[in-house]
């Protein structure tokens, strides 16, 4: 007996060693308090849940900051950049409450969390079918969701982290970027990346201007990023929104009405050109109001030049930009002018 414990001490001391690391590092800025998730990157970084920093970050800020306007939805929605909103509202101090491959699901959950924090006089709300269609948490690690929006422990959600430092592949490619202070591209499915940004921690609002930058010196469209500007086709997505999303829209409709908020519900122009299904955009207007639903989908001047796009998923800040000018000043409105 006293053989086996032994064994069995010795088996267990590598694990634990690797949570001592794990715990001391925090790779994913999950375990302590930080005033900055983003601050000192160098060339490469942790690509970190964003579902996660964003809602750490409001709650470390909400009661100093006074929040009173929204801006929701998954990693597109990040490009609507907050100096471009401003000048739509009234004394406003808004907030970045995106997540990265967000679903229905969380943003039904981040509207009732800010409903017993904040005023919500402004929300922003950006949405696609790939929102629409997912009614339940996403179990990836770039994609849980916070334990506060779930009013729990989290304990499962620090297990799955830890779980995946336990991974070799995850364990080496993070160690060999902790010596050597390079990015290697073996390391981006691994979730670490080099792409330059600038964060602002009160706003929770992410930039990608070196991207810009590099667009307006014709250096960024080369042949390797033009490989993914694929061939579309003329299609609709199927209908997505079905009893369980009503049940949450009708619930953020409600929470809305309460704060008497100013919304606009943006779909998103993607370069897939596959159009929001009919039956989907009707039961949004008819939910928040045909004047606040704003369809781009499909096709159309926006989707298709690619230089509106970053790649086939994200477009540029432009665009946003003249999204957000036609659904606050409602302008007569020629969609050749997007053209960059």
């Amino acid at each position: 007996m006293k053989a086996f414990c032994k064994n069995f001490i010795i088996f267990l001391i590598p694990f634990a060693i690797v949570c001592l690391i794990y715990t001391y590092f925090d790779p994913f800025k999950v375990i302590y308090h930080y005033d900055n998730y983003y601050e000192a990157q160098g060339e490469a970084y942790m690509t970190l849940n964003r579902d996660f920093v964003s809602s750490s970050n409001y709650e470390n800020r909400y009661k100093k900051e006074a929040y009173n306007s929204f801006i929701l939805g998954n990693s597109r929605s990040l490009f609507y950049e907050i100096e471009d909103w401003l000048p739509h509202l009234d004394k406003a101090k808004a907030y970045h409450f995106d997540a990265s491959g967000e679903t229905l699901y969380g943003i039904h959950k981040k509207i009732k969390y800010i409903d017993n924090r904040s005023k919500i006089e402004n929300l922003l709300l950006i949405l696609d079918h790939a929102t629409l269609i997912q009614d339940e948490p996403k179990n990836t690690y770039l994609c849980y969701i916070s334990p506060q929006l779930e009013n729990n422990l989290g304990v499962k959600f620090q297990l799955n982290y830890l779980t995946t430092f336990f991974s070799p592949k995850f364990f080496l490619s993070y160690f060999d970027l902790k010596i050597s202070k390079a990015y290697k591209p073996y390391m981006e499915v691994m979730g670490i990346d080099n792409r330059p940004m600038s964060y602002d921690e009160i706003s929770n609002e992410i930039k990608f201007d070196y991207f810009e930058n590099l667009i307006l010196e014709e250096k960024y469209y080369t042949k390797d990023r033009m490989l993914v500007f694929h061939e579309r086709t003329d299609s609709v997505s199927m209908p997505s929104i079905k009893k369980s999303q009503k049940k949450m829209l009708e619930d953020i409709a409600d929470v809305l009405e309460t704060h008497h908020t100013n919304v606009k519900i943006v779909i998103n122009p993607l370069y897939d050109q596959i159009m929001l299904n009919s039956e989907d955009v009707s039961y949004l207007e008819n939910l928040f109001g045909k004047k606040n639903v704003f369809d781009f989908s499909g096709i159309n001047a926006m989707t298709q030049d690619y230089r509106n796009y970053y790649e086939s998923s994200h477009y540029r800040p432009h665009i946003a930009r003249e999204i957000i000018r036609v659904a606050y000043l409602k302008e007569s409105y020629d969609i050749s002018d997007c053209q960059d």
